[in-house]
């Protein structure tokens, strides 16, 4: 893997993302806002009914309406509520992730909070990438990045 970053195919690594992680939903207030508290309570849920690890920001999680700010709050109570009790993988995803670059700050702001790995898809709606572009602009990202990525994709929208 490039340096500085955890090989994704260590035992400790494969051990802890084993198992059932659901993917939650993101919660807005009436004006729009991320609403932390009925995440939190969303999150918590979720590890009562058995989840072995947590997603955030994928694309149940609304990914494309998230700032980055947003996406600092929803890192910090995803760690805080897991608690390390399992993994918290965060989407890189989104309409806001077309770039490298963008995406790869997505994955610091994951970094920052200490979630344990990220989702990268490739750019939204591409539709005409080559496999050597879409491995080519992981490789970026995950260059440019702290954390294990997982490969995802969603064929309506990633082609």
């Amino acid at each position: 893997p490039p340096s500085g970053f955890p090989p994704i195919t260590s035992p400790s690594f494969r051990q802890r993302m084993q198992g059932y992680f659901s993917v939650a939903v993101t919660p807005f207030d009436r004006d729009g806002r991320f609403s932390a508290s009925a995440f939190q309570t969303i999150l918590e849920w979720h590890i009562a009914q058995g989840a072995d690890g947590l997603t955030i920001a994928a694309d149940n999680g609304e990914a494309s309406l998230l700032s980055l700010e947003d996406r600092r709050q929803m890192a910090a109570v995803a760690v805080r509520v897991a608690g390390g009790r399992g993994p918290v993988v965060m989407g890189a995803i989104g309409t806001h992730a077309f770039t490298a670059d963008e995406t790869a700050r997505m994955v610091e702001v994951a970094a920052e909070a200490g979630v344990d790995a990220v989702l990268v898809s490739p750019a939204p709606y591409n539709g005409g990438g080559t496999r050597g572009e879409v491995v080519g602009r992981d490789r970026d990202i995950y260059r440019a990045g702290p954390l294990p990525g997982v490969a995802y994709n969603n064929p309506r929208p990633f082609g």
